[in-house]
């Protein structure tokens, strides 16, 4: 006689007895017989079979499911081998004496980043954070990289001193970046590989903000236009910059502006603007030279 499960008496016996007296649990059975957890749950109860609670483990086994935990292993990659739940991997851990660690801290990486993330700054650290951010222009991750932190740290951090954040998923005007859409004009014809390479032989192959090479990178060096505009090739208006320093001088651009342009001035080749094609013409291409804005 076949019943409900689709099991005949005979196999819903076997099925206890494997249940009760092997010790198996019904995501086990289940396996073997290609079929449900539920399934082999009714079929125990068919038989007058009493069903164990999800965290039913001995106490020598919730000691063992403890050391095993102790010994680094997350309460998920322990619930696989006893085909059981997570939560009930904690619970037995518990029983046999187990800390529960922080989720994410199973590794010196994850106590290491919880560390991180609970950092506090005093005031005086908040206030120079904000420079950093907005007059630095620097992204909230790369200031964490400097302060050993997570940058949803220095986010709280710049919201306390009252700091507008830079939202990079705001299009348009709504970005603090926006400059009236000239990022999608095209460059002039002009602006081709020989002037910036001229500009790169200029400045040394050097970020002439953070001393960064081409051959540090591994990259060509863009050639930044100081004041944005792409049709602007006057050579005071052209800069060698690490793609870091190009990124960061998008934000506070008044900042950046300045800054570069105090950079440049004074340098003795800025005068021979008729000059720079000829001269560009004879500058030797180099591996590490740099690149393309």
């Amino acid at each position: 006689m076949t019943n409900s499960g689709g099991f005949t008496d005979e196999e819903e016996m076997q099925i206890r007895a494997i249940y009760e007296v092997g010790g198996f649990n019904s995501p086990q059975i289940a396996r073997a017989y290609k079929c449900s957890p539920t399934v082999i749950l009714k079929a125990v109860r068919n038989q007058g079979g009493k069903i164990r609670s999800r965290s039913c483990f001995t106490d020598t086994e919730a000691e063992q499911i403890a050391k095993i935990y102790d010994a680094g292993y997350s309460s998920t990659r322990i619930a696989k081998v006893y085909s059981s739940n997570p939560s009930v991997i904690l619970d037995a851990a518990r029983r046999g004496g187990s800390t529960i660690r922080h989720a994410g801290c199973n590794t010196e990486h994850g106590r290491k980043k919880l560390s991180r993330m609970k950092r506090m700054f005093t005031e005086t650290e908040d206030e120079e954070i904000k420079k950093i951010y907005e007059i630095g222009g620097f992204t909230s991750t790369e200031i964490a990289d400097a302060y050993d932190c997570n940058y949803t740290t220095i986010l709280e951090s710049l919201r306390r001193t009252g700091a507008e954040i830079r939202d990079p998923h705001r299009p348009g005007e709504n970005n603090p970046s926006w400059s009236g859409g000239v990022s999608n004009d095209p460059y002039p014809f002009e602006f081709d590989e020989a002037l910036k390479e001229f500009i790169r032989n200029r400045d040394g192959y050097v970020c002439q903000f953070c001393g960064e090479t081409g051959e540090s990178s591994g990259k060509k060096l863009p050639v930044h236009h100081i004041d944005y505009d792409k049709s602007n090739l006057d050579l005071s208006n052209l800069i060698t910059l690490c793609n870091s320093c190009n990124s960061r001088a998008n934000f506070n651009r008044g900042f950046w502006k300045e800054r570069l342009y105090s950079l440049n001035a004074g340098k003795e080749i800025m005068r021979q603007l008729p000059l720079w094609r000829t001269q560009a013409d004879s500058v030797p291409a180099t591996a590490n030279s740099g690149g393309v804005h």
